[in-house]
């Protein structure tokens, strides 16, 4: 799923959590997240305490489930933000919200291919 907020906050946080649990259909098992402090409230909010939080930037950390070690980082999205930031730029921003959601939509369904 996709959230647009001016803020970088708690409160943000738990809504882009809570669309995206809505757009998956379930729980996710693990969260992975870069550093920042509102994250682990926000994922507790949103998806219950249940779900492990993993803070990893750029560099996989490993982490232990269902008797399998796993590599996880968030590249997948620190790359959509940075391929973002370049199209906003080359597109010089967008009129309005709405045309920045509907560009941002379109995206989402060729960047989800990408990983399918």
């Amino acid at each position: 799923s996709i959230y647009l907020s001016l803020y970088r906050d708690a409160q943000s946080g738990t809504e882009a959590l809570r669309l995206a649990k809505e757009f998956a259909k379930q729980i996710p098992d693990i969260v992975v997240s870069d550093e920042y402090p509102a994250y682990p409230r926000a994922i507790r909010k949103a998806l219950g305490k249940r779900v492990k939080h993993v803070k990893a930037h750029f560099e996989p950390v490993p982490v232990r489930f269902n008797n399998t070690w796993l590599l996880l980082s968030n590249n997948r999205i620190e790359g959509f933000n940075s391929w973002l930031r370049q199209r906003v730029t080359i597109l010089h921003g967008f009129k309005n919200d709405y045309y920045m959601t509907k560009y941002l939509e379109g995206f989402q369904k060729v960047w989800n291919s990408k990983f399918l």
